[in-house]
């Protein structure tokens, strides 16, 4: 994480930098339950500190980094919509999403 942390001197603008307590594919996979088994510390990120005096700033919050990004979007996003309407007169929709497939062995 030391390593990525370094786009902060890469980019002009604003950096959130977000690190959690589980691993690159971990991090992604594991959806906010109760009570939490993961945590994570967010901040905006300075070129001018080093990873560790960074990570030493921010407050470590026992949650999924989920609910903090959900939070974020929705700052950045428009009103929700619904999606358009699948498929067409000739081909018509096999399932509601995700589709059937999921359900296989």
């Amino acid at each position: 994480w030391t390593q990525v942390y370094q786009i902060n001197k890469l980019v002009q603008g604003p950096v959130r930098f977000m690190l959690s307590t589980s691993g690159h594919i971990a991090g992604v996979v594991n959806p906010p339950v109760d009570p939490p088994k993961r945590s994570y510390w967010t901040g905006d990120g300075d070129a001018e500190l080093a990873p560790e005096a960074w990570q030493a700033q921010q407050k470590k919050v026992k949650d999924s980094w989920w609910n903090n990004w959900a939070v974020w979007l929705g700052e950045r996003s428009g009103k929700q919509v619904k999606p358009p309407k699948l498929g067409s007169s000739r081909h018509k929709p096999l399932a509601d999403a995700p589709g059937t497939y999921v359900l296989e062995p």
